[in-house]
């Protein structure tokens, strides 16, 4: 339900810059991300391609490509718009669960939980091998800018092509040296 999601959305995000006095502009920077993931993944759910002679029945939208054609149902709308409602809504309650919660306290629920060993384990590799990754890309970032590196549109695509290259590079490392 839309109306469910949109409550629930502002009470996390109420909760997460009120009450835990996160910035909000950290707060909306940091949803950026995740709904552009989303909004790139619901283009594939919207869309739909037919053969152009085909009739169509509830289109919202539609365009002739050649032998082909694209278009948006009114069915599809609605399920992408409640789609989108609910995953921004899920998100905000991650965002809160991860910007109050300390690892630790994590920890200690998923022993509570009785979760085995191993993906307790895991779960605090993950955590810790993310961190490692954040501080190489601010590292590598700061080489890049102090070089010049974003000066152009030309040079900050090709600069985070570099960046890409090079965390994979490292992380490949990384995880080879753990393993």
């Amino acid at each position: 339900n839309v109306t469910v999601a949109l409550f629930t959305f502002f009470v996390m995000s109420t909760a997460i810059v009120l009450g835990a006095k996160i910035p909000l502009a950290y707060y909306l920077k940091i949803l950026l991300l995740p709904i552009f993931f989303l909004l790139t993944s619901v283009l594939a759910i919207l869309i739909s391609i037919v053969p152009a002679n085909m009739e169509l029945l509830d289109s919202v939208l539609s365009m002739k490509m050649g032998p082909w054609q694209l278009y948006i149902s009114q069915t599809k709308y609605k399920m992408v718009i409640a789609l989108i409602f609910t995953v921004v809504a899920s998100v905000s309650c991650m965002y809160f669960f991860i910007l109050t919660t300390p690892i630790q306290q994590i920890v200690w629920l998923f022993q509570k939980l009785r979760l085995p060993a191993l993906f307790v384990e895991l779960f605090l590799f993950t955590y810790r091998y993310l961190f490692v990754l954040l501080e190489k890309t601010v590292e590598i970032r700061l080489a890049q800018t102090s070089r010049l590196g974003y000066q152009t549109s030309r040079n900050a695509i090709t600069s985070i092509g570099q960046l890409l290259v090079s965390l994979f590079i490292k992380s490949m490392r990384s995880a080879k040296e753990v393993h």
